[in-house]
């Protein structure tokens, strides 16, 4: 799929449907304008370049989806004239490796277009797929009557701070007294005490894949970031770690991502994350690179809690619905 593929009118309604919600914080998160950032973005999506993939993630998606080339994972669109229209790309989940149907890019002409438009992408879905997944900014004028649809499940949010402008306080509480603190630990020392602390519900039906994956981004951290231990008398306490990086999704060049927070559950409701992000803040370049990601599942409102106290604003959300595979196999179990 090409941009010649599409009209100019199609192309502009793509842009004018993301722009005109977005938050002023990704508005002014860098010096190029935001159409400009929108339009690479929007150039990359539709037509992917192996050398702008990463080997790893080009690899895990032709062995996931079973194709041959990365030719065969080309974004798809589907439309109805100019009333409304979606393009949808071939993804993994975060974490649980599903095969996700991802609708980088859609338009409609009234709220009442939404659910219609899914279920054209759900019938007309060329891959094997786990779920359809929407991308929408919280202001956008469709997501209440999108929250409304008994089909939709909110999955994900992020979240965007600026805390080279305003930096979160670094609280005072006698439970922090009782911390001491290590910075870029070498992970052979804390590992083990990390993964114990960590939900099932979040490790999954694949545990070992979920920490292989979080092991590659604390190493990612050391080498472009940081990572934060925090103890006390009963061992490992918290750990906040991040990297610097970027968000295409949201068009944001330059970001320190937050890669992992996590605090021990006897610790939790005591503002110790609200801590360990104002600890972290301390300890990035916020000088070179002011803004900061993160990506939270919805459920979990302890994190997102903290996000919001120390300025963070949510940004993004990603709505996920069950593919037609999916709901046949519901049916015919009941």
């Amino acid at each position: 799929m090409n941009s010649q593929t599409l009209s100019q009118n199609i192309i502009q309604r793509f842009r004018a449907e993301y722009l005109t919600s977005v938050s002023p914080i990704i508005e002014h998160a860098s010096t190029v304008s935001l159409a400009q950032r929108w339009n690479l973005l929007f150039q990359c999506s539709i037509q992917p370049k192996s050398e702008l993939i990463d080997p790893e993630v080009q690899t895990m998606l032709m062995d996931l989806y079973q194709v041959a080339t990365l030719e065969d994972l080309s974004p798809k669109y589907i439309g109805e004239g100019e009333r409304w229209g979606a393009i949808i790309s071939p993804r993994i989940g975060t974490w649980t490796r599903k095969r996700v149907a991802c609708i980088d890019h859609w338009f409609v002409s009234s709220r009442s277009d939404l659910l219609p438009m899914l279920d054209r992408v759900k019938a007309e879905w060329h891959l094997p797929c786990d779920a359809i997944q929407l991308p929408i900014s919280p202001n956008h004028r469709s997501v209440s009557f999108l929250a409304e649809g008994p089909q939709a499940c909110l999955e994900e949010c992020v979240y965007a701070a600026d805390w080279g402008a305003t930096r979160p306080p670094l609280l005072s509480s006698k439970v922090f007294k009782e911390f001491s603190f290590f910075h870029d630990q070498d992970l052979n020392a804390w590992w083990l005490d990390f993964c114990r602390l960590l939900e099932p519900e979040f490790l999954g039906p694949e545990p070992e894949n979920v920490k292989s994956q979080l092991q590659k981004g604390m190493e990612r951290s050391l080498h472009s970031g940081g990572i934060l231990n925090v103890y006390d008398h009963q061992g490992l306490a918290g750990h906040v770690s991040w990297y610097r990086g970027s968000d295409a999704e949201l068009l944001i060049p330059q970001c320190w991502q937050i890669h992992y927070i996590v605090v021990r559950p006897n610790l939790r409701g005591q503002k110790v994350a609200q801590y360990l992000y104002a600890l972290a803040a301390r300890r990035m370049k916020l000088e070179q690179v002011s803004l900061v990601c993160a990506r939270v599942q919805a459920a979990n409102f302890h994190s997102r809690k903290a996000l919001e106290a120390v300025g963070a604003e949510n940004v993004l959300e990603y709505y996920t619905f069950q593919s037609d595979s999916q709901e046949r196999s519901r049916n015919f179990l009941l």
